[in-house]
């Protein structure tokens, strides 16, 4: 008896084609508090609140992955990893979104810094400003922060906890 390897594909193809049908009318069926799934979805994706300038497309342009970061202004704390001190206010830092790591330039609004050396020492107790970038990149310096608001050139506006 001969079999042909091209009839055993297209019998294969059609079956995974019928159990791909069978899976999406499965899927589009399930009902979660007498509601269809994609219509809770859909209602949970535009009800989120966001303090941003402009809306969603700046996260997508933003971040990484195309993390959504719809939730990140909220009552949370999150845990940044510093990275370096930019100004008197304002720091590079790491946070765990989602299971990815963005990195993002916070700025700080709760403490007044006059200095770039102030707001170092506050994060590491080090004086030495010239060693600031050795100390980063081989010691893990984290902060605390209650994120408030994104502007409108992105930087994630911050509260020290």
């Amino acid at each position: 008896m001969y079999i042909s390897l091209n009839n055993i594909k297209i019998k294969l193809i059609l079956l995974l084609d019928e159990v791909m049908n069978y899976i999406k009318k499965f899927i589009s069926d399930i009902k979660l508090n007498n509601e269809n799934i994609t219509d809770n979805i859909n209602k949970s994706y535009y009800d989120n609140t966001i303090n941003n300038y402009e809306l969603n497309n700046t996260f997508f342009i933003h971040t990484d992955k195309n993390t959504p970061l719809t939730n990140i202004i909220s009552d949370n704390v999150y845990k940044v990893k510093v990275v370096n001190v930019l100004t008197d206010n304002k720091i590079k830092g790491i946070i765990n979104i989602n299971s990815n790591f963005l990195k993002f330039n916070f700025i700080i609004l709760n403490k007044n810094f006059s200095t770039k050396e102030e707001l170092y020492y506050f994060i590491s107790n080090n004086k030495d400003i010239e060693t600031m970038l050795y100390e980063f990149n081989n010691h893990n310096y984290f902060i605390r922060v209650m994120i408030t608001e994104i502007n409108k050139k992105n930087y994630v506006l911050c509260n020290i906890i």
